[in-house]
């Protein structure tokens, strides 16, 4: 309901604003994940990784400019151990996602800004294993995709009309499955992100 707001306020908002300007934006920060927990293990997959995007789009600029945003997301790669009986597995996931979504900022303290985004994802979970018992190794490899959506919010600084420099946290909510296992979770980022508009 959210995005679906976000995108029908972007399109009445973008017919009374100036033209479009399209920008493009990377970040590089830290990743705090908690994933599901394998059945019978009684643990989670949680865990602290860097992370790393690349988002375009289009704002159409107002008093608060509206836009739409696409882009990729690395969200971490993220570790641990746990006991079974008579053998031990070294459990590993790695995340990635696309994204999907509307944006909005509000530079009324220009050359302050705040922005916030919201929208779907679509990600990608690379999974291992590796059991170890006394006497032999066994692994395993398996990659699973599922929706789910994503949020945030950031302030930053003007450098110019065209650069910007912010920090920005969002919240990623992974929805996913693997042989009828549930592996819903999320993973939290904070980012520094350079914004190119043109």
């Amino acid at each position: 309901m959210a995005v679906a707001f976000l995108a029908a306020t972007t399109f009445a908002s973008a017919a009374q604003a100036a033209g479009p300007q399209y920008f493009v934006d990377i970040g590089a920060g830290s990743a705090r994940a908690q994933l599901g927990q394998p059945a019978g293990t009684g643990y989670r997959r949680d865990g602290s990784d860097v992370a790393s995007a690349l988002r375009v789009g289009v704002q159409w600029r107002g008093p608060v400019s509206w836009g739409v945003e696409t882009g990729l997301i690395y969200l971490g790669k993220f570790s641990d151990s746990y006991n079974l009986p008579g053998a031990t597995v070294q459990d590993q996931v790695q995340v990635s996602a696309g994204l999907l979504g509307a944006t909005a900022t509000w530079r009324a303290d220009a050359p302050w800004y705040v922005t916030a985004h919201a929208g779907l994802l679509h990600g990608w979970l690379d999974v291992s294993s590796q059991v170890r018992p006394p006497i032999y190794v066994a692994s395993s490899n398996g990659m699973t995709a599922g929706n789910g959506w994503y949020a945030g919010v950031g302030g930053g600084y003007d450098l110019s009309d065209r650069f910007s420099v912010g920090l920005h946290y969002d919240f990623h909510h992974l929805n996913a499955s693997r042989n009828g296992v549930r592996m819903d979770g999320h993973v939290g980022t904070l980012m520094l992100q350079l914004e190119y508009r043109y």
